[in-house]
Parts: structure tokens; sequence; C-alpha cells
């Protein structure tokens, strides 16, 4: 009968000579699993694999240097190389899992050009058509000029990679034209300046991505696609903005190329490359319309792309061809499946957190995916059975006591969890009431959903003590009983206050003109959220640096305070609140020393959590096996405490 929720999504497809099972294909997202020179690694097919079993029509491997790193750079960890024949037989490994679930196999080339980390290769200078000063993801670089015979070696190199490609059995080479990597840095007027053939009018900064397309193409066998991601749009001045990348689609269709991939943003503005959760679904649906109108080849595009209803109807209201799916399927890799076999309730959908590319670009460490833990771990964390199936008692229903009760019912054991109000998901509930974090009620959803599938007894509105404890008789108890507001008894008239927490849950009432006492991640969305109700909002921080230094610099933070300001919150740092008396704020000016006052209806504080963690203590040597997990052991991210939840019954 086909799938009628998910026709679009489940239709196969065609790219060139390429046949496709659907039209859900992983996008080229960086991991940082490879190996230190360029090689694959048994963690990367581990991964990709993981993505072809769960379903997905096309696995396109991300940017693949075509270049030494060590000479030329990478813009993330432990990139892979595909210039070099010696690494041939481990990328036929990989191609070869791929192949085994029924995917077809594609992979991304590139020099990354202006895109390399300069923290990641120090002394390594970025190359560029011209020598100019760019953003750089964290630190500004100056850009060496490439002259024209070096050009003219790195056109050959991308043929060389795509002959290597074809060596390895991939299906489709994918030239990557976007981000300002690269290609895309001699299309865009705001990194090549030069006055030769390859620079000055639109014709000539084309020139270097022709040549390459005719290179590569001439290498490839029949049965082979070659497509290019290009973007909607680079929001970089003088970049090029729509109707420059619409003429780009165009000329690269006029090249010949199978199909064209859409994605979005360059250095320095990867904030709209990898959108957060501030900004809308299906992010670059106002470009779709033009750019289907505008060329006749197969159209991909990414961006946000998390719920599959949305997927479904970018392919069937805008005549796009393929989802590309890029942290959707570090969240779930069995999204597709789930898709064809129409139980969308059953995907873990990404919360567009962007821990994974605060790992990757700030940290310089491999992806990690807050929602699952699994991601890059795939061969140590298989879920087994349990030997000996044991009693579990898990105190807490935040995210850590939810997967915790999950992976432990997968593994055989009998779960019971009890959490003390009368609703599961912990912290995230306060902290999914924000219309701009809705997507983390998904998350809430889906783990409560999963338990009752799974047959774990939860008991809600329970509070657990060490005598109920001894009567359950569990064999484990697993603790995550969280974090609460931290209340500090240094400031007068305290209780004049109301916490971050009650606001969110609508317990504190809020006047017009509102002071929030804390200026990191929570007081700031804090902010945000009662200043997109029309409240007026100052934020003061005790501390001197700058406020939100809590979350990722590249991404989520630049995105929220440019909200901040667009919503008129304004904030004060080095502000030490010493009193709340009812009319407002008494604090002491760390810069001056000065005695200040300022005025307010409310005064909310977000002055940090602490743990609660007295069953723990109370239970030792009690139960013959007691685990703390989560915000109980200190607070920290969501991340944290799935993951030490999902380690922990693992163990048990």
């Amino acid at each position: 009968m086909g799938n009628k929720r998910f026709e679009y999504l489940c239709r196969p497809g065609k790219i060139g000579p390429v046949e496709l099972k659907n039209r859900m294909t992983l996008a080229p997202n960086g991991t940082g699993f490879g190996g230190t020179n360029g090689a694959i690694t048994d963690r990367d097919i581990d991964y990709y694999e993981e993505r072809a079993k769960g379903g997905a029509g096309l696995i396109i491997v991300e940017c693949t240097l075509v270049v030494p790193a060590a000479k030329y750079g990478n813009a993330t960890p432990f990139e892979r190389e595909i210039w070099d024949r010696n690494l041939v037989p481990g990328w036929k490994r990989l191609t070869d899992a791929i192949h085994f679930w029924g995917a077809k196999a594609g992979v991304q080339i590139n020099w990354q050009g202006i895109g390399i980390v300069p923290e990641l290769c120090p002394g390594i200078q970025p190359t560029a058509p011209s020598a100019v000063e760019v953003p750089g993801f964290i630190t500004p670089v100056i850009s060496r000029e490439l002259p024209i015979e070096e050009i003219m070696w790195l056109e050959d190199q991308y043929a060389l990679g795509a002959t290597c490609a074809k060596e390895a059995g991939f299906d489709i080479v994918q030239v990557h034209c976007v981000h300002g990597y690269g290609i895309a840095g001699f299309n865009s007027e705001w990194v090549n300046r030069r006055n030769d053939l390859y620079g000055g009018s639109f014709e000539n900064r084309m020139r270097f991505g022709l040549n390459i397309l005719k290179k590569v193409r001439a290498v490839l066998t029949p049965d082979m696609a070659m497509t290019v991601r290009i973007p909607a749009d680079e929001f970089v001045h003088p970049g090029n903005g729509k109707e420059e990348c619409l003429r780009i689609a165009q000329t690269y269709e006029a090249a010949g190329v199978d199909a064209i991939h859409l994605s979005c943003g360059a250095v320095g503005s990867i904030h709209h490359t990898i959108q957060p959760f501030y900004y809308p679904r299906v992010y670059l649906e106002p470009y779709l319309a033009d750019m289907r109108k505008a060329v006749k080849v197969p159209l991909g595009v990414a961006g946000s792309l998390n719920n599959p209803d949305d997927a479904e109807r970018i392919l069937r209201d805008y005549g796009f061809d393929y989802a590309d799916l890029g942290r959707v399927l570090f969240a779930d890799p069995e999204y597709p499946n789930k898709v064809m076999e129409e139980r969308p309730e059953d995907i873990r959908r990404c919360l567009r957190c962007c821990e994974c590319i605060h790992a990757l670009i700030e940290n310089h460490t491999a992806v990690e995916c807050a929602v699952n833990p699994e991601m890059g771990r795939e061969a140590r964390f298989k879920i087994t059975p349990a030997e000996k199936p044991k009693e579990v008692l898990v105190v807490g229903g935040g995210p850590g006591g939810m997967e915790a009760a999950r992976v432990a019912a997968l593994r055989g054991h009998s779960v019971t969890l009890c959490e003390k109000n009368d609703k599961l998901g912990g912290n995230l509930i306060p902290a999914s009431v924000p219309d701009f974090k809705v997507e983390f009620r998904w998350l809430i959803d889906w783990l409560a959903r999963q338990l009752d599938k799974l047959g774990v007894k939860v008991q809600l509105g329970k509070a657990v003590t060490p005598d109920e404890v001894a009567k359950l008789k569990p064999d484990v108890v697993i603790v995550a009983t969280g974090a609460e507001s931290d209340i500090p008894d240094d400031i007068v008239g305290i209780n004049k206050g109301v916490t971050a927490i009650d606001v969110l849950l609508g317990k504190a009432k809020v006047g017009d003109q509102v002071i929030i006492a804390g200026g990191q991640e929570v007081g700031c969305e804090t902010a945000l959220y009662l200043a997109q109700k029309g409240k007026k909002v100052m934020i003061v921080k005790r501390r001197t640096e700058d406020i939100a230094t809590d979350m990722d610099l590249v991404v989520n933070r630049k995105v929220l305070l440019e909200k901040l300001e667009e919503h008129k919150v304004t904030w004060m740092t080095g502000i030490r609140v010493t009193e709340i008396d009812g009319k407002g704020i008494k604090a002491i000016n760390a810069a001056s020393g000065e005695s200040v006052s300022y005025p307010a209806d409310t005064v909310v504080l977000a002055l940090g959590l602490k743990p609660v963690n007295g069953l723990v203590e109370a239970l030792k040597d009690k139960v013959p096996e007691v685990y703390a997990i989560g915000d109980c052991v200190k607070a920290r991210m969501a991340k944290d405490a799935i993951y030490e939840g999902s380690i922990i019954a693992r163990r048990i």
C-alpha cells in the first residue's frame, strides 16, 4: 500500500545513474572520528554503518581533504584524506559496510581554504584566492594568496580525490562549494579579490570550481554521479546572497552536475549553517521556491529537519528531491527506518542544542550528541541482555533517570522509576517552557513513551525515603534526584526574589520591570523569555566576565546575545547584589566599589543550581548497589545526565 504519511520521503530516487531506495540522505557533517594520518578508522565505519543500517538511502561521508592536512590545515579534528592511494583500502572497507545495508555511498571532497581552525593546525596559514582577513570560527586569520600554478595544482588534486573515491567504490562524489571553504572562497567576493582569470567578474570567480567539475567528471565511471553542495545564502557581506546563489546553481547545472544540495552560511556565520533552537526549523524554507524554479536537476536541502513532517512537506510542497539529515541522524540513526515504518513518535529527535558543534569546533574533540550517548560509541555501547536480571529502582524522573530506566529495561531488568513530582522531565520541564525551546519537550515525551512501551513501572508523586527503599528491597538503586535552585544566604531579603525555575513553571507572578540576578545561560534565557512577553528586563551578573559564558561561543551564545539585543534586554557585569527590598535591588559595583540600586517590580534569581543528594548518603551500605548520576552529583548539562544514566544501566 505504500507509506501514506511520508509518501515523498519514502519514494525511490535517482541522482544521475545512481538509484536510491528513498529520499533521506545523511548530510556530510563533521565527526572527528578519523585517524591521525587522514585514514578511515573502525570508529568511522561503525558510525557510518549504523546510519546505513538505520535506513538512509544515501550516506554522504563528511568533508574529506584532497590535500594533505599537514600542509593545508583542517577545520575539524582528524579529518579524512582521499588524495593518497595508500588510504584507498580503508575507504573500501567503509563503502562495503555502507553498501551491505542497501544504501548508496557518497563522499564530499574539499580543500578547506580559509575554513581551517588555527588552534587545530598551529603554524599553518589558511590559503585562499586572495590575502584577506577572515573571521575564522574563533580566531581571525589572514589568508595566503594562491599563485596561479598552485591553483591549477589544486584543481588536479580534486580529480585525484575523485579517482581515489572511484577506486574505493563510492557511487557519488560531492564537490564541496559552500561555507566559504575552498571553491566557495573563489566564488565569493568577500574572499576573492583577484583581478586575473580567477577573479573579478562572476565568470572568472566561477572558473576554479568549473574547472574542477570538468576534471572530476572526466575520471568518474558512467555509473557514478557528481553533485555539488552550495549555499542558499552566505549571510556575510560582501558575500553571495540569494540572487548570486541562484546564479551559482544555474551555472553548475549547466556544467552537468547530477544534483545540487543546499546549505547556507560561511566561515564567520556558522550560526546560520548549524542553526540552534533559537532559529526556526526548516531554516532554508524562504529560499526553496526560487531555487526550484531556477534549476531542473534534483535538489536536496539541509537545515533543521528534525521533524519528519517538515521534511515530508518540503519535498511535497516545493518539489525538492532529498531531505539532507545531519544532526538529525546523530540523534537517531534509525530516523529513516522509523519514517518508512510510519512510527515517527519513536524517533529520538535532535534538540538543536549544538552540543555536537561545541565539542567539534571549540573543544576540538570528536562529536558527542546530547540525546544519543551511542553516537560515535556504536561498538562499545551495544545494548546486550543482562547476565542476571535484577530489580532496579530509579529515583528521579529527569532525563538521566529516564535514560537509565530505558536502557536497564532494554537489557531485561525489572525497573521501577519513582518521581516526586506529578510529571516526568525534571529540570527539562522549566527549560522547555519558552517557545524557542519547544524541542526540549520532545525529549521528555520520547523518553516517557519509551518507558511505557518497555513496561517500566513509573510512579509519579512518590518521594522515595530510605525506609521506602528498604521495603522495596531492590538489587540496584540509581539515584537521579537532580538539582534545585541555589539560594545564597549573603543577600538581605532574598525571600523577596523569585527563582527562574518558578517563573518558567508559572508559579511566580512577574511584574513589568524585571531584574534577573545571574547572567549565565539560565538567567539569559529567562530574560529572553520574559522580554518576548513584553517585560522590560535587565540582567545583572556578579562576576566581571561577560554574560552567558557557560554556553558555546560560536553558535548558541552568539544567537542568544543577538536575540537579547533585539528584544532590548540590557545587562551589566560586576554587580554584586546585596539586598532585595521589594522595590528592586541594592548592589556593589565591582569596578568602582560604589553602592548602587536599580528599581524592579520583580527580581528573578538565576544564581545556579545545587545537587539534591541526600538519598545517596542515606543509602550507603543499605543496598547491594547504589549509583548517583546527573545533577545530584554536580549540576551540569542534560547531556551529562543522559550519558551517565546510559552507561550505568549498561553496567548493572
